[in-house]
């Protein structure tokens, strides 16, 4: 048999109160807990994305006259073939040629340049 509400009584419905004082302390804690991280990270956004001691490249503009292999010459490690450096730099900066642009920003990657 089923059972079926009884329509004099009534049912339970979720209440939108304060609650406990606990529960606002908690939700009080959580939500300062997630403003000061926010503000925390936006603050250091910037310092983060303008670091490049910790990032995987370097970045070279291109001057009126470089190419790839200078720029395999004078940057690549000496140890590696500069037709790897250059393949190397097309690959990373998705280039599928060989020109290049005045002012053309070129991420080398760390892994290729000299150690220091």
């Amino acid at each position: 048999m089923q059972a079926w509400p009884n329509p004099r009584r009534p049912q339970k419905r979720w209440r939108l109160g304060m609650g406990s004082p606990q529960q606002v302390i908690l939700v009080s804690l959580l939500a300062a807990l997630l403003i000061v991280a926010l503000v925390g990270l936006f603050a250091t956004w910037p310092a983060l994305a303008s670091s490049q001691a910790g990032a995987p490249y370097k970045e070279i503009v291109v001057e009126p006259g470089d190419t790839l292999w200078e720029m395999a010459i004078s940057f690549g490690r000496p140890d590696l073939d500069p037709r790897r450096i250059v393949w190397e730099i097309q690959q990373f900066n998705h280039l599928t040629g060989n020109c290049l642009y005045p002012g053309q920003v070129l991420r080398i990657p760390r892994r290729i340049l000299p150690e220091r």
